[in-house]
């Protein structure tokens, strides 16, 4: 599982963003962290899939109700 605070447009830019990867195999999720950690995106990983999955839901509802606001000035 992956989740983070990441947009595709900037990440393509090479601007900083950070992710997390849930992982049930330690060793998937070493080999993922290895094929995707940069300087500029930065990788962490837990041993915790269905956390990972419950905050990035959660994520998106802070940023839709932001999204929200913000469209009401």
């Amino acid at each position: 599982m992956l989740s983070g605070a990441n947009i595709a447009t900037e990440v393509a830019e090479g601007r900083f963003c950070e992710t997390t990867i849930g992982y049930r195999n330690k060793t998937d999720g070493e080999l993922f962290k290895h094929i995707f950690n940069t300087p500029n995106f930065r990788v962490n990983i837990v041993e915790d899939v269905v956390g990972v999955e419950l905050c990035g839901a959660l994520k998106n509802i802070v940023a839709i109700g932001g999204g929200l606001v913000d469209g009401l000035k």
